[in-house]
């Protein structure tokens, strides 16, 4: 050391620990008419407000909405990923026109909508499915401001306010809008330019499907003010703003992913629905250049967006104030650029079309001869979700819950979705990720069938024949009562066995059995079958888990064994659970030690580390013992030539109690108790 007389301070940090995972987190793929590609809920009015077009389970959608919902009485923490086959996004084009009209996209995709003249942005629902059609859109501005907007969803059927998102800056509208709203994105284009009228709609479209091929987004085009002959024009705010103007325009069109898409010159915007399906075509759009709730300067051009869901047309679900300005802010510093804003609506988003010149606004409202505004609500329509989910729309689905590194699981459930193929892929998602299980159900139809043991074990065996640790099998489905439709339906236990893993591990541990009176009692009203003690007997002896009905005891787990074909521990499940724990925090706690140098001082800390955790495991029951190696023994010269770090874990499982016998010794009178027992 040279220089000057100091004091230094080095700070080596040597406090490496095994971490795990904190709480359960289950994943399932849904068929859902509404919702985003995959998400993560936390409860049960999160999950009923995002994929449901009204906030509940309706007759006639997939029973695997009840395996979502027992799961989450359970739990917290669940991954749904929304199974849908081509949807689309119904909305409507703002666009140029002397009858001041807004033109509905017939794209597969908002986002691939071509900007014309005259176009500004586009705002469409958040997903595609016919619930968008419902939603009614208001976009409108004061009257001492041209380029702040709000926007509000309402409901087209009840005309109840759904969400409002205010102080929009047209110029900002993408940012503001594409991350919060619930309903609709925005595209806006910021080439535009010219006054901003306000919008009016035109068609509707109806031919919305189930989900499927062919589902479609909702979305409107917005189309900047022009002068009577239909020419482009940048003319200052007209007289028709002297009194408020608010005009609900429908979300239409025929559209998919907004992404990428390129509107055509004489669009200003595309409004549409904020994700795919039929769920938005009851959702309305209003917009309006002046609004009394827009109090930014006039400088800032900026419109009003209403959103009416359902039949009240007055009193809108989201308001959002809006600008085709990007960059442009409010008075806190957030974007007003229409497609920002618009993000954080929950209905509809917008795309702004960049090849209009961004100061234009919306078209003019019409008035009557009093001069007042005429408000002619129009719905979102076209909407769609499609034809129908296929197997392999299924698989497609699960896929997304193979991200390992952004999506934490430990388990999957199928959901009562029993197609062998997804099933098995399923199965591989679990194997390939190795910190889950996957959590499955016998075919409901096998179960209603007359021969339904012999068909059971065909299925088992011959039909379906797996052959993982990482999957458990339960049956039979369960009585369940719907409260939102007044009626008893039989459902997968699926959803019900993952919410008792998740109990089980918030108040055990995750590697404690499931089944039994303790941690194995069932919440349900009935079961399908209720197997004999022969049928129990045979369906666990080929790997199935029953649940059993026991008369003034009710409904508990009576298995828990994996779908291993042949006999070790790894053929029950909380001995796979216990290892997923174990190998998942290890594997991360070593990868501190890549680069390091490779001493004997270097193996000696990871030793120590995996030792002082499973101590932790051990003293909680995981294992009965363990060892740890990671010495000369297991590290050759040859292995550290080729930078190589040989630790080796030794476990001895804690394994589960099943079969309980009880042995009764009758003995005479005088006989010693020691002696007895020993002859026994």
């Amino acid at each position: 050391m040279s220089g000057a007389p100091k004091s230094t301070i080095r700070e080596i940090d040597l406090s490496t620990r095994v971490q795990m995972q904190g709480g359960v987190y289950g994943g399932i793929v849904l068929p859902a008419s509404k919702g985003a590609e995959i998400g993560l809920v936390t409860g049960e009015t999160q999950f009923l407000r995002e994929y449901t077009a009204n906030e509940k389970v309706t007759v006639g959608m997939d029973l695997s909405y009840f395996s979502a919902l027992q799961y989450l009485y359970g739990s917290n923490k669940l991954w749904v990923s929304r199974a849908t086959a081509s949807p689309k996004i119904a909305g409507l084009v703002y666009e140029n026109s002397t009858t001041g009209n807004a033109r509905a996209t017939k794209h597969l995709y908002p986002f691939e909508h071509t900007f014309q003249d005259g176009e500004i942005f586009v705002i469409h629902a958040i997903n595609a499915g016919r619930y968008y059609n419902n939603l009614d859109i208001s976009v409108h501005s004061p009257t001492d401001n041209t380029k702040d907007l709000a926007i509000t969803v309402y409901d087209d059927d009840t005309g109840t306010a759904l969400e409002t998102i205010d102080n929009i800056v047209l110029e900002d509208i993408e940012s503001s809008v594409n991350f919060t709203s619930k309903y609709f994105n925005v595209k806006y284009d910021s080439n535009t330019s010219g006054s901003l009228g306000t919008l009016q709609a035109k068609g509707t479209m109806k031919e919305a499907f189930e989900h499927g091929d062919g589902a479609v987004y909702s979305s409107i085009l917005i189309k900047h003010n022009s002068d009577e002959e239909g020419i482009l024009t940048s003319t200052s705010v007209s007289d028709a703003y002297t009194k408020n103007e608010n005009r609900h325009s429908k979300l239409e069109g025929a559209t998919v992913y907004p992404e990428g898409l390129q509107l055509p010159a004489d669009t200003a915007f595309l409004i549409h629905a904020s994700s795919v399906g039929s769920w938005a075509n009851n959702v309305h759009i209003a917009i309006s250049t002046k609004d009394s709730r827009i109090k930014e300067p006039s400088s800032k051009k900026a419109f009003l967006i209403d959103v009416f869901k359902g039949s009240d047309l007055n009193n809108p679900v989201e308001t959002f104030i809006v600008s085709r300005i990007e960059g442009m802010k409010d008075g806190y510093k957030k974007s007003l650029y229409i497609e920002d804003v618009l993000k954080r609506s929950g209905f509809i988003r917008a795309v702004n079309n960049p090849l209009v010149d961004e100061t234009y606004m919306p078209m003019d409202l019409k008035t009557n001869l009093n001069g007042e505004v005429i408000i002619t609500p129009v719905p979102l329509s076209g909407g769609d979700d499609g034809t129908g989910v296929s197997t392999g729309d299924l698989m497609k689905a699960a896929d997304r819950l193979k991200a390992k590194q952004s999506i934490k699981l430990r388990l999957i459930m199928d959901g009562g979705l029993t197609f062998t193929p997804f099933q098995k892929h399923l199965i591989d998602i679990a194997e390939t990720r190795k910190d889950c299980i996957a959590i499955l159900s016998a075919p409901q139809d096998i179960l209603q069938s007359y021969n339904y043991m012999v068909d059971t074990l065909k299925w088992i065996n011959e039909d379906f024949n797996p052959n993982t640790s990482y999957a458990a099998i339960y049956s039979p489905h369960v009585k369940v009562y719907d409260k939102d439709n007044d009626r008893e339906i039989y459902i997968s236990p699926s959803g019900i066995v993952g919410a008792l893993l998740s109990k089980t591990a918030d108040n055990y541990e995750l590697w404690y059995p499931v089944g039994g009176s303790k941690r194995g009692k069932v919440n349900a009203l009935d079961l399908m079958r209720r197997y004999t003690d022969g049928e129990l007997d045979a369906l666990y002896d080929n790997r199935i888990n029953p649940l059993k009905y026991m008369t003034g005891q009710g409904i508990t787990v009576e298995g828990q064994k994996t779908l291993q074909a042949y006999a070790s521990s790894l053929d029950r499940l909380n001995v796979r659970l216990m290892l997923i724990v174990v190998e998942e925090a290890v594997s991360i706690a070593l990868e501190t030690f890549k680069f390091e140098l490779n001493t004997s001082e270097t193996r000696t800390i990871a030793k120590s580390i995996v030792d002082s955790f499973m101590e932790s495991i051990k003293a909680r029951k995981g294992v009965y013992d363990y060892q740890v190696i990671c010495d000369s023994t297991n590290n050759t010269a040859e292995d550290i030539d080729n930078h190589k770090l040989n630790l080796m874990l030794l476990v001895k499982p804690t394994q589960s109690i099943e079969y309980v016998e009880t042995t009764v010794v009758v003995t005479r009178t005088g006989m010693d108790f020691k002696t007895a027992a020993s002859a026994v």
